[in-house]
């Protein structure tokens, strides 16, 4: 049977440009909750500007997203054979040749954040994920006990698998994510991935990242700590205790959102909220 389409109208959000896109109608017949979120690279609606579609289960579109950093490697349209000696040289160059940037974000804060993720296969596309499972534990870091599951779902049966929204990521092979439980813009991802893809060397990035990894969970241990010392404590005020205890640079807030989602997951909901904001809170009393 003939694979059925949506064309879709699609306008940069950063030069306006408009163009027409096509993607499968099968996406939106799976779709159970929230956003499509689909990687637009550039040079498909516009020359210059990759971004991210939001699209609702009816093909809507619902906004845009820039994309600050994009790995100039050309998407691989051919597929190969994956043998075992492929699989055990497999590293993040070939997941952005696959699936770009957006898709690499997505499965490291899957992987370092504990979310179950699920990667839909299809007879006519290969399944890569026996050869991300053998990527991932080569940046994982000792101290980080609990890793997001990479496994497979047949894309026919893939109902019958219950998938909830707190809990899952599930990417199309085609490259789109078509369910996220994070609403984060994966900034955390986005900063190590670049400082991996200054090394050339396949054995240096992995090192990169896992120390990258390992400064996060440091952090993220020592805001533990201090946040047990307090009843509350606004966040410029956190930030700059993290960075005299640790005596490094100050973290950026989007360094600190990822903080606070991960510690709510690996320790307990309720003590991120001892974290303020001066100006909502400033805000709230007026």
């Amino acid at each position: 049977m003939s694979v059925q389409y949506k064309k879709i109208k699609v306008k940069c959000p950063v030069c306006f440009s408009e163009k027409i896109i096509k993607l499968p109608q099968t996406l939106f017949q799976q779709k159970k909750f929230g956003n499509i979120k689909v990687q637009v690279s550039k040079g498909l609606v516009c020359d210059k500007h990759p971004f991210i579609l939001f699209l609702d289960n009816n093909a809507v579109v619902k906004g845009y997203e820039k994309i600050d950093f994009q790995f100039d490697m050309p998407i691989e349209e051919e597929d190969v054979e994956l043998t075992e000696d492929i699989i055990a040289k497999f590293s993040i160059n070939d997941i952005l040749k696959k699936w770009g940037t957006y898709i690499l974000y997505n499965f490291l804060h899957g992987y370092i954040f504990n979310y179950p993720i699920y990667i839909l296969i299809r007879k006519e596309i290969p399944d890569l994920t026996d050869s991300i499972n053998e990527l991932f534990p080569k940046f994982k870091p000792t101290q980080l006990n609990k890793t997001g599951t990479i496994s497979s779902i047949e894309f026919k049966t893939y109902d019958a698998i219950e998938l909830t929204e707190d809990k899952s990521l599930l990417i199309d092979p085609s490259g789109i994510v078509i369910q996220s439980p994070w609403s984060s813009k994966l900034k955390f991802e986005e900063e190590i991935v670049k400082k991996a893809l200054d090394i050339i060397d396949v054995q240096g990035q992995n090192i990169i990242i896992k120390k990258e990894i390992e400064k996060f969970l440091n952090q993220a241990d020592k805001i533990v700590d201090l946040l047990k010392q307090v009843k509350i404590i606004y966040d410029v005020d956190l930030i700059d205790k993290l960075s005299d205890e640790l005596m490094q640079p100050k973290i950026s807030n989007d360094r600190l959102i990822a903080l606070r989602e991960y510690i709510a997951r690996k320790y307990d909901p309720k003590i991120v909220k001892k974290i303020k904001n001066k100006v909502r809170e400033f805000l709230r009393f007026l």
